[in-house]
């Protein structure tokens, strides 16, 4: 696909997504039907009719592309053996959203399967109606403004993110020990709940850098074009290239990556855990 082919998509799905968002701002947090995935895996009706809303109309888009999406698929849709995907999280950050916690966003990437590569990439919170978004080898944007990540050259000048799995309490594993070591390594530690939105912040010099683990595709595949693409360096923990099945992202501004990369190995050598998940 070429680049003029992509930023066509995204135009579209730029569109799509903000008519799918009006569902998250019409809704009344506190009125919605919430169910458990798992003990704290929350989903709602407004997740689960954002996710229809966002199979069918990327579908009629393009029928020859797969669709990866949180809240499930209908068989129809599903094109395993495409070499493209819509990667679709409805709503990321579900839990703030139930709370009346206005930090929640519809991430959607493109991702080449072949390429092992996001083509595009978009992330939009409309309570804060920000739209980020990005194009392979084409920039990043939020709300059409170039991002770039910041300047920050060491950790203790750096405020970075992170977050927790939904596996927090039955896991030894569970960032708890880089947690507390990390927060005594930089300026600020913070815990947002919305890893898209985490790298989107990242992107756009919010954040100095971001680290989790035990996440899902489609809670990154957007997020890591955007800081990419706006200069940043993303990988998993030991360095390597992120992967749709990995589960884990170091995403930072070029300056302090290998720096925060020793940190958290070394807090997780300390805790007796395998130096890398």
């Amino acid at each position: 696909m070429d680049f003029d082919q992509r930023a066509a998509f995204l135009k579209q799905v730029e569109s799509i997504s903000k008519n799918a968002a009006k569902l998250m701002l019409t809704a009344h947090p506190a009125e919605q039907a919430v169910a458990k995935k798992s003990r704290i895996d929350l989903v709602t009706d407004v997740d689960l009719a954002i996710n229809q809303l966002l199979c069918k109309e990327l579908a009629a888009l393009d029928s020859s592309i797969d669709i990866i999406a949180e809240e499930g698929v209908p068989d129809s849709l599903k094109k395993p053996g495409a070499e493209l995907a819509w990667v679709i999280d409805p709503i990321d950050g579900t839990t703030n959203f139930v709370h009346g916690l206005m930090h929640s966003a519809i991430s959607i990437a493109l991702y080449d399967k072949r390429e092992k590569a996001s083509l595009i990439g978009l992330v939009l919170n409309p309570f804060r109606n920000e739209c980020f978004t990005a194009i392979k080898d084409g920039g990043a944007y939020l709300n059409d403004v170039p991002t770039k990540v910041s300047l920050t050259h060491t950790l203790i000048d750096s405020l970075i993110c992170t977050g927790f799995a939904y596996d927090v309490k039955a896991s030894a594993d569970n960032n708890l020990a880089e947690f507390s070591s990390i927060i005594k390594e930089v300026q600020g530690l913070r815990r947002l709940g919305a890893a898209s939105l985490d790298l989107a912040y990242v992107a756009a010099g919010r954040f100095d850098g971001y680290f989790e683990k035990g996440l899902k595709f489609w809670d990154y595949a957007a997020g890591m074009l955007l800081v990419s693409e706006s200069g940043g360096t993303v990988t998993t923990y030991d360095g390597k290239a992120v992967t749709e099945t990995g589960g884990q992202i170091i995403a930072t501004n070029p300056n302090i990556h290998a720096a925060l990369l020793a940190a958290i190995k070394n807090a997780r050598i300390q805790a007796g855990l395998a130096a890398v998940p």
